[in-house]
This record gives C-alpha cells, structure tokens and sequence, in this order.
C-alpha cells in the first residue's frame, strides 16, 4: 500500500489557503523496515531536488505571456518570460548528508 504525506496551511476565518498543499508519495514499507526519521528527511530532500530541477528546466523555456500574467507580474515586481539558464548542479549525496548532519 502507498502511503501519501499531505501537508497544507490554513489560517481560521480564511476561505484561501496560507500555502499550496505540499505532497509526497512514500515508498512502500514493510512491518520489518519501518520509516524512518532520516528516511522520511532523505525522500523530502529528493523531491525537492526534482521540484527544483524541473522548475530550472522550465525557466530555460520562453512562455508567451498574456496581458493577465503580465499584469500579475508588474504587481509582484518580476515580469519573467522564461529563457534564464541559471545551470546550478546539486549534489543529492551531500544535500542528504547536509540534512543528516543537522
């Protein structure tokens, strides 16, 4: 069976959520290998790597904008139509090792 950690904010008297909902589907575990605290930190850093990656990648991409998103942007400081190539490597072995050693 899959298991799900679901995390989400609300503040009370607020319809909006205080953040998007953060999710990440667990490995499959066994009575005899049970999830363990590094485990669980070790599956957060390697999802937010990917996250990271895949957000890198699509920053390389340049995006039509429409007069909303332009708007938005304007509104938040930062209008950004992609094409940034930023090549930043990371080390999963030492940001698991960062992590462990807190």
């Amino acid at each position: 069976m899959t298991s799900a950690l679901t995390i989400s904010g609300k503040v009370m008297g607020k319809t909006q959520p205080l953040f998007t909902h953060w999710e990440l589907l667990l490995p499959e575990r066994t009575e005899q290998t049970p999830l363990t605290l590094r485990d669980l930190l070790t599956q957060i850093v390697l999802a937010e790597i990917a996250g990271f990656t895949e957000r890198q990648t699509q920053r390389r991409l340049m995006q039509i904008l429409t007069p909303a998103q332009i708007r938005l942007g304007v509104e938040q400081g930062k209008v950004e139509s992609g094409g940034s190539d930023l090549e930043q490597e990371i080390d999963p072995e030492k940001a698991i090792a960062t992590t462990s050693a807190s």
